[in-house]
């Protein structure tokens, strides 16, 4: 939960130092515990958002990237229920209260 809870430091409105901080601790823990397609869903999340990188990446580019880290994140928390969704990476929305 800390990891998506830490997203929000890269959402465009906030861009909050801490909060990109506790993501990337986050992801360290991940490699304890959180299957291989969530953590290079989270590093290839990281590449889109990353300000020395050289692509431009759009802002529907770096949400269905987010969108894809959540929904490996349901598929493995509910990877003994069977889940069977049909939701798309590119139905996870970032929002920001304003």
């Amino acid at each position: 939960m800390k990891l998506i809870e830490s997203l929000k430091g890269f959402y465009v409105n906030t861009n909050n130092k801490d909060s990109k901080s506790d993501f990337l601790l986050q992801l360290n823990y991940c490699w304890m515990y959180c299957p291989d397609n969530i953590i290079l869903n989270a590093y290839s999340f990281l590449e889109m958002v990353s300000v020395n990188e050289s692509k431009n990446y759009k802002d529907s580019d770096r949400e269905n990237a987010v969108g894809k880290l959540i929904l490996e994140i349901r598929k493995d928390l509910t990877r003994n229920k069977k889940l069977n969704t049909k939701l798309k990476p590119n139905d996870f929305k970032l929002l920001s209260a304003t």
